[in-house]
């Protein structure tokens, strides 16, 4: 189940990649995130 929300955010960040870098960089949610896909 984690495994299908991370696809899906995958595929939000792709299409929606400039507004929600800006709010994932402020709020560091980005660095968790890629922490998170590494560890796959």
């Amino acid at each position: 189940m984690t495994f299908i929300f991370g696809i899906i955010i995958a595929a939000l960040v792709f299409f929606f990649s400039n507004e929600i870098q800006e709010i994932m960089i402020s709020t560091g949610l980005r660095d968790y995130l890629v922490d998170w896909l590494q560890s796959w």
